[in-house]
């Protein structure tokens, strides 16, 4: 049922977050290592779907970005999307991907370029932290709303 009771971003849309199964049985990527977000959240409307693969994830021991295929993924389905839209002939399917940080923005930002990655920096990478404000809102830009800025 549409969430017609709600404002904002999820206002007359319907919202499911689902737990992704494990190898062999859920939605995976990298078939060499094996891949498999924790949460798929799918958001539909009457013209429109959008499903974004969420992994909660401590990146203080994490590959540079250039080298983390998982931190990475949202950078390959817009591809994926347009191969399943030739496939199935489904439109207006949006597929993307956040990690979710459990590892505080102070702590991981001078792992990245030596401090110079600042949250709109990291947002921008598909790598967000669980916090919420008038200036930064994570379930904002996983929504596809985005969000504003301030200097980090």
């Amino acid at each position: 049922m549409p969430c017609a009771t709600e404002k904002g971003f999820i206002a007359n849309k319907e919202v499911f977050l689902l737990r992704n199964l494990s190898r062999g049985k859920g939605i995976g990527f990298f078939d060499r290592r094996g891949f498999y977000p924790d949460f798929i959240l799918w958001v539909k409307d009457d013209s429109s779907q959008r499903i974004v693969f969420i992994e909660p994830h401590g990146m203080l021991h994490a590959k540079a970005y250039e080298h983390d295929d998982k931190a990475r993924l949202h950078e390959s389905l817009p591809g994926l999307a347009k191969a399943m839209e030739a496939r199935t002939g489904l439109k207006n399917v949006v597929l993307d991907s956040f990690i979710v940080s459990a590892t505080r923005y102070e702590d991981l930002r001078s792992s990245y370029e030596n401090g110079r990655w600042d949250q709109k920096k990291f947002a921008e990478a598909h790598i967000l932290f669980p916090t919420r404000s008038k200036d930064y809102d994570y379930i904002a830009i996983i929504m596809g709303q985005g969000t504003t800025w301030t200097d980090s």
